[in-house]
């Protein structure tokens, strides 16, 4: 093999190696759809949470009313 061929084959592996770690580095599609699927679960759990908060704050409310209610001097 003469050195001209050898060069050309080089420089040829080494641009197929710089296009290999270039689409390695970014995230496939599939990547991107398990990330947004991830963001969304987190988002219902937080929006899920709230609801509960809500939930717990209007038991409170209507329990501190019932203890109005029952305590006539307290109205």
């Amino acid at each position: 093999m003469d050195k001209e061929l050898a060069k050309v084959i080089a420089d040829s592996n080494s641009e197929a190696v710089e296009r290999a770690r270039q689409a390695a580095a970014e995230p496939s599609t599939l990547d991107r759809i398990g990330d947004t699927a991830t963001q969304l679960d987190t988002l219902d759990q937080i929006v899920e949470l709230g609801g509960v908060v809500i939930s717990g704050l209007r038991a409170t409310g209507d329990c501190i009313a019932a203890i109005c209610d029952a305590v006539p001097t307290l109205d």
